[in-house]
């Protein structure tokens, strides 16, 4: 066997470049067969937290002592039996539902009607209409949540009402979000902000990855979520 004198350089016998140095050969670490069992044991843990993790993080309900009770004017009618509950619940003195209205359609088409359908449903649960506010506000392109909160914060002025905290009712994972524009609307002003998420039908939100309902809903809203925290800057 040869033995390379002392001092010598051994060469490598395969070489480090190729086609003209367009490719580098290099050394790197790659996982064992322990190492690729343990990320995967990782990353299934991983998994698991998001999926069971995301919607109660996203749906998330934090009531404050309040007598007014929002409600999104844009949920689906078949929550009204869960609003209905929490005003009875919640000694709440007053409604207010932020309806935003596509003008120039007709009253179906824009918004009105399931406003008021809205209400005449509530009424029908046992709440006193005189307890009802509707706050009408053109709808827009986006930032539709943000739109509504300034609507309802307009009200509020200009009703000379000086309550300093309202709980928001809105649709299940959509809840964390509204918050946070609610937040963002009333920056300016010593108002505390509640949320109550309510139970949405189209899916179960304990299993949401297996409809696609929630497949839609669920990670939107968590990026939505992030972007409306940490980007969303309203003029």
């Amino acid at each position: 066997m040869h033995t390379p004198e002392i001092g010598s350089t051994v060469r490598d016998p395969i070489p480090r470049r190729a086609l003209g140095g367009i490719l580098v050969r290099k050394k790197c670490w790659v996982l064992s067969p322990g190492g690729k069992f343990l990320f995967i044991f990782c990353l299934a843990i991983l998994t698991v937290s998001v999926l069971h993790g995301l919607h109660p993080f996203l749906a998330v309900t934090h009531r404050v002592a309040s007598k007014i009770l929002v409600v999104d004017g844009w949920m689906p009618t078949y929550l009204v039996e869960q609003v209905s509950a929490e005003f009875k619940s919640g000694n709440y003195e007053m409604i207010l539902i932020a309806r935003g209205l596509q003008s120039g359609t007709n009253p179906y088409e824009s918004g009105e009607f399931t406003a008021n359908y809205i209400v005449e449903q509530l009424a029908k649960l046992g709440i006193s209409k005189n307890c009802i506010r509707v706050i009408f506000f053109e709808v827009s392109i986006k930032d539709r949540t943000y739109h509504a909160a300034l609507a309802v914060k307009k009200y509020l002025v200009e009703q000379q009402n000086e309550a300093k905290a309202l709980n928001l009712a809105t649709l299940s994972a959509h809840a964390r979000r509204s918050r946070i524009l609610y937040e963002k609307a009333f920056f300016d002003e010593e108002m505390e902000i509640g949320v109550i998420a309510l139970e949405d039908e189209a899916y179960d939100p304990a299993h949401w990855w297996r409809s696609s309902a929630g497949v839609r809903e669920v990670p939107f809203e968590f990026l939505a979520c992030i972007y409306a925290k940490f980007f969303y800057s309203p003029n």
